[in-house]
């Protein structure tokens, strides 16, 4: 699956790149599309990364997920296992105000 309904913004910008489904047949059922499109956006993710750590040379051998999706135990394994590395969600479940609120603090 290639999540580019939208076009592809990172790490291609190509707003003529188009979603697509491969190899969907008369036994393809609604979780095999819902595992497809799991697995597309986290390689697509696995690009992005890629590309930042070749810029910033250095790879990270964990990375912090928060945010909707990041609730879902199946994404972030299939994440996991797509990206090669440890995949850690925080137990706050307003992570961004969180951040914030840290960010606030550290400038005054």
């Amino acid at each position: 699956m290639l999540p580019h309904v939208l076009g592809s913004i990172s790490p291609d910008d190509d707003p003529k790149s188009c979603g697509v489904f491969v190899e969907i047949s008369e036994i393809t059922v609604r979780e095999d599309l819902l595992k497809a499109l799991i697995a597309g956006i986290n390689y697509q993710y696995l690009s992005i990364i890629d590309v930042l750590e070749k810029a910033r040379g250095h790879t990270h051998d964990r990375i912090i997920n928060i945010g909707g999706a990041a609730y879902s135990a199946f994404w972030m394994q299939n994440r996991a296992d797509v990206i090669e590395r440890i995949v850690e969600v925080p137990d706050i479940k307003e992570a961004t105000a969180f951040g914030v609120a840290i960010l606030a603090g550290i400038s005054t």
